[in-house]
């Protein structure tokens, strides 16, 4: 999420609204996350609402990998609120 507001300033207050992780299998070595991109249209909404509204939400998901092989699938929902916008975080 932080690096989409890289060239942001002042940089929003990013907010994990809502995330889970579930567990395929036991993870017991190093590994790495891969972020499934959303598509297009889901970041050109994403993008709208922020500049609209001072702040969007959206889902994320990855997968958690050692080797290659999925151990763990993660999903959130993140907020990104604008510099001096007090609103709630309403869904």
């Amino acid at each position: 999420m932080r690096l989409l507001f890289d060239n942001t300033d002042p940089t929003p207050r990013i907010v994990i609204g809502r995330s889970a992780t579930n567990f395929l299998q036991p993870i017991t070595d190093d590994f790495t996350s891969e972020l499934i991109i959303p598509k297009n249209e889901t970041l050109d909404h994403f993008f709208e609402m922020y500049h609209r509204f001072g702040k969007a939400r959206i889902t994320l998901k990855a997968q958690i990998k050692e080797s290659d092989k999925p151990l763990a699938e993660f999903e959130g929902d993140f907020v990104v609120i604008a510099p001096g916008n007090n609103e709630t975080l309403n869904r």
